[in-house]
Order: C-alpha cells, then structure tokens, then sequence
C-alpha cells in the first residue's frame, strides 16, 4: 500500500494558480502563500524546531522559467505522494536560487520526510540566505552540535538568546558528554562570559549547571544551582538538573530528598514525580509501580505515563495488567506503534506466533519499525513461510523507499539463516545495483562471501568501504581479521587491525582480532594478554573459543579446558566453539 500523506502536509497548486503564476512570473512570495501548508515538523530533527507559517516579508524577485517550473514540479510531486521527488527537486533549487522562501519551502519538505541527511544540508544554507531568522538559526544548532562544532553551537545559540529564545543553551550540553574536559572548560568560560551580559538570566544558569556537572565540579554546580532556585524556586528544570547531578554520583537519597522538595511546592509536577519513579525503580521496582499507578490516575489523559505504568507492569511479569495498559493505547488510538509492539513482544515471549505476527505487522512507525519487521519476517520463515517472508520485504522496499537498504539487509540474514548463500549474495549484488556505495550492502555481502570461502569478494567488497571511509573500524576490524584467519598475510592484518584499535580502543572485539592475530604470529604470551582484555569485557563465545585455543596450544589446557567448559554452558549451539573442540578433539 501506498504511503499516505497527509493533504494539510503539501499542498497542491491547482491549474488555473498555476497558469496565473506562470504569466505572471513572479517568484517566492507567492509560491510562499500558496503552499503554506502544515508547518513542518522539525521536532524530531532539532530540539523542537518547528517551521512557522508566517513567512518573513522578502522582497520578491523573478525566477527564470526553467526554475520557475521546477519548482511548480517539486509541488505536484508532492501533492502526489512522490516525497522524494520533491524534497531532492526543492534542495536542488534552494542551492541554485539561494531564495529564503524556497529554502524555507525546502526545510518544510524535507521535515514532513523526516529527510535528516538533506536537512543537513540546508541548514548552513538557510542561514546563509536568512541571518535573522530564528528558525533557520534553530535548525543549524541542531545539525553542528550533534557534529561535534561546539564553538558554532554556541554561536547560534548565543544569537538566539538575543532574540529570546535561550533554550539551546541549556540543550547544549547534551551534545558534550564526550567534550575532553579542557574544552568544556572553555565552554563554561563563555557561558560565564555570556552571564556578564545576562545577569542571572535561567537559560544561562541552567545549561552551566549541567556543564559542571559534566566536569564533576559538584560543589560549583550546587552552588549555581542554589542561585537559580533563589531566582526561581520553582524552576522544575533545576530541581531535575540537580538531583540527575546528585544521582550520577551516587547520592541517591539526596537526589530523592531534592525531589520531594519540588514536589513539596508543585504536587502536580508530572516532570519531577515521574522522575522520581525512575530513581525508585532502579532499587524498588513495586515502590515505583505504585507511585506510577498513582500519577497515572491523576493523569488519565496522559497515554505517555500510561505506556510507562504498562512497562513497568511488564517488567514485573503482570503481563495481564501490562496488556490492558497497552490495549487501551489502542483503544483510544494513541501511540499505536509502540503499543502494537510491546503487545507482539509479549505474544512472542509467550510463544503465540500468529498474534505477534498480527500485532508487529501494525507497528508501521517509530524506532521499533525495522526491529518489528525483523522479527516478524523471522517468525514466518520459522513457520515455514519463508518466501511469504521475502515477499512482504520485497513489498516494503517498493513502499519505503528509504528503508531499501535496511530491507535487503534483513532478507539476506533470513536466507543466510537457511545457509542460502548463494542466493543471499544475489540478493545483496542486485541491492547494489541500486546502491553501488551503501556500506552496508557490500559488508553484509562481505559476510556472505566469507561463508562461501570466498576470500578474495570479502576484500573486494571490505576494500570498497575503505576507498569511501579509511576510517571504517568495522571494515578494517573485519578485513583484518580475514587476512588473519583465512590467508598468511599477517602484518597487514596486524596493520589494519591496529588502525582500527586507535580509532576505538575500547572495542572488544578488535582487540579480539588484535589477539588473534598475534597468535597467528606467534606471539602467544601478547595474544593470551589481549584475548583476557576482550574476554573480561564481553565473555562472547568466539572469543572463549580463541582464549582456550591459545592457552591449549601454549600448554595450559586445565584453564582452556575450564574457558571452553563455561562458554559451552552459556552458548550450547556456538558453532565457532564446537569448531574448535573439534579441531583439537576435545569432548566436554
């Protein structure tokens, strides 16, 4: 079926406006009233920004005819339900005419998409073409904060205070948890900096309560805190900031206690009672219900905390009450995706396939979409309905387009589950025709190929990654570990393998491979050292499986044999592990 949209989303431009237009030639302000539909809504991509309809008074300016009509196309496109069309045809045109109201168009378009990657791209536009547009300003924190450009952050959000809107500076800090500490530094320094002008103003305080906190500087944070709550003692805000600060280092009680304070001069928080409930719930879970079944009754309306309360009942095991919490979601035709979804999880869990089946088939939304796709393609292979299975994903990928590369991913794991490789690699080679570049479709082939022991398409395909990012950790990760396991040379894979471990030092299964690869050279003593390292941090089966064959081969077999004993435990069916008892003919 055919994705729907919404006709208040893109509005079309009717025959006669359109033939008007064309005599008349006259450019955005009246392309700008004429498909002022529903704002678009960006709350999803930015904090909250959200596109208003009362477009700014800019001067109007002819288009030449060709642009004139693209953008007439981009229109019609959407109105029709061809989304893409008229998102790529917008960008195309903002950055050609560089015209506030087609830019402006194009954010609208590409937010009702939920476009990211081309909103993106038009946010520095945006503010290029428009300085003093708050909206544009709004959209362009977003996208250099979440890259790690703090400094252009702050900038943007400095502008915005200036105009009145100070809330990017308090969500500024959510995008430098992993700042080093020396540059948070500097960034408290401006916000101190930005307080000489804004004497006491909340926004300020607020984002430099969480800045502290991040640089563990309890005492000062407090002390920020208490100025804030001096200034505004009903600030929900900071009580929250406070007491997450409290909690994180480990002052639970006291975090509680900072609460209770709140809820003391405003009982009807929601914000800080369901808070609360969080604390509780990580030591006393029947606490936590009781006082969410309490909050609940307060807010019948509130189908957020209701989809909490039925969690909380799941997580309980009172799957009955979890379920009426649930149903009435749907019942009231509220968050019918993530109901629809915790609904099939149960059935699933239950061993009731047709009705999980029915209830992940409704979750067509949400970041459950692709997880309930999957498991419910996997539930009609395991009955049996495998190219029932193929046929569903074939149909999504007709109507999801954006999800093609995600779909073709899912159906090779259903085939490669069945040991179809062969056609698990059709598969994937046909999908990347459609998507020469996608990384994902050609280390997903990469994969298939190894199962087919065809070593020399795994570097291929492994090699194609790296021409388009020689940063790829799963990439240099995977070929290096193939060198090692499947050909002698070793000192390239050590290299590619070392690349990667400095790009992420902490991931156990490069350090996996780092091990592997060492044993390959002979390096025993080095190897047992890493494989411990990756071994203490995820006790996965390969890894067990590599620890104990090192250790056999150096001589210490008691303590392989005892490896291999407790991870056959855990993963019975590990074929990695069966592989290598095999290999060195032992029975456990």
């Amino acid at each position: 079926m055919r994705m729907q949209i919404r006709r208040s989303g893109l509005i079309a431009v009717s025959l006669i406006t359109a033939l008007l237009l064309s005599l008349t030639a006259c450019g955005t302000q009246h392309m700008a009233k004429l498909t002022a539909g529903t704002p678009g809504d960006l709350s999803k991509v930015a904090s909250d920004t959200e596109v208003t309809d009362a477009a700014p008074d800019y001067p109007v300016r002819a288009f030449p005819t060709q642009t004139f009509y693209a953008l007439l196309v981009a229109e019609f496109a959407g109105a029709r339900g061809d989304v893409q069309l008229a998102v790529d045809s917008y960008v195309e045109h903002a950055k050609i005419t560089r015209d506030p109201n087609v830019v402006e168009r194009a954010v609208r378009t590409a937010s009702f998409s939920r476009d990211k990657a081309a909103l993106e791209q038009l946010s520095r536009l945006w503010v290029e073409v428009d300085p003093d547009n708050s909206e544009a300003h709004k959209l362009a924190f977003f996208f250099v904060a979440r890259d790690g450009e703090i400094d252009s952050a702050f900038n943007h959000a400095r502008l915005l205070l200036e105009q009145g809107d100070g809330e990017p500076l308090i969500s500024l800090p959510g995008f430098t948890e992993t700042l080093d500490p020396s540059n948070r530094g500097l960034l408290l320094s401006r916000y101190d900096q930005l307080l000489q002008a804004h004497p006491l103003d909340r926004n300020i305080l607020l984002g430099k309560i969480r800045l502290q906190g991040q640089q563990n500087n309890i005492e000062q944070a407090l002390e920020t805190s208490k100025t804030l709550l001096k200034l505004e003692p009903d600030n929900e805000d900071a009580r929250l900031a406070i007491a997450q600060l409290l909690y994180n280092h480990g002052e639970d009680k006291k975090a509680i206690i900072t609460l209770n304070q709140g809820i003391k001069r405003n009982p009807e928080s929601k914000k800080l009672q369901l808070q609360r409930i969080r604390f509780i719930a990580e030591v006393d879970l029947d606490s936590a219900r009781q006082k969410m079944i309490h909050l609940v009754a307060n807010h019948e309306d509130d189908f957020d905390l209701l989809f909490s309360l039925g969690l909380l009942n799941r997580q309980l095991g009172l799957h009955d009450e979890a379920r009426q919490a649930f149903e009435k979601m749907i019942t009231h035709n509220r968050r019918l995706a993530d109901a629809h979804y915790q609904l099939a999880v149960m059935a699933d869990q239950d061993h009731r396939s047709d009705e999980a089946q029915a209830h992940y088939a409704q979750v067509n939304e949400g970041n459950n979409l692709l997880p309930a796709i999957a498991r419910m393609t996997q539930l009609m292979s395991d009955d049996g309905q495998t190219t029932k299975a193929r046929l569903y994903l074939h149909q999504l990928r007709l109507e999801r387009p954006h999800l093609v590369v995600a779909l073709y991913r899912l159906e090779s794991e259903l085939l490669m589950g069945q040991k179809r490789y062969d056609s698990a690699y059709s598969l994937l080679t046909e999908g990347l025709a459609e998507h020469p570049e996608s990384s994902d479709l050609l280390y997903t082939r990469s994969l298939v190929s190894e199962k087919l022991n065809d070593i020399v398409s795994v570097e291929q395909d492994l090699r194609a990654i790296l021409d388009q990012d020689t940063n790829n950790v799963s990439a240099l990760n995977a070929l290096g570990y193939s060198l090692a396991n499947h050909t002698d040379r070793y000192q390239e894979a050590l290299a590619l393998i070392r690349q990667a471990l400095e790009i992420s030092p902490d991931d156990a299964a490069i350090v996996d491979s780092l091990g592997w690869v060492l044993y390959r050279l002979g390096k025993h003593e080095e190897a047992v050292a890493h494989l411990r390292t990756a071994m203490a941090r995820v006790p996965d089966p390969e890894v067990a499986a590599h620890l104990g064959e090192v250790l056999w081969v150096s001589g210490k077999k008691d303590e392989a044999l005892n490896i291999w004993r407790k991870a056959l435990k855990s993963a019975p069916d590990s074929k990695y592990l069966l592989d290598t008892l095999d290999r060195f003919q032992v029975s456990l």
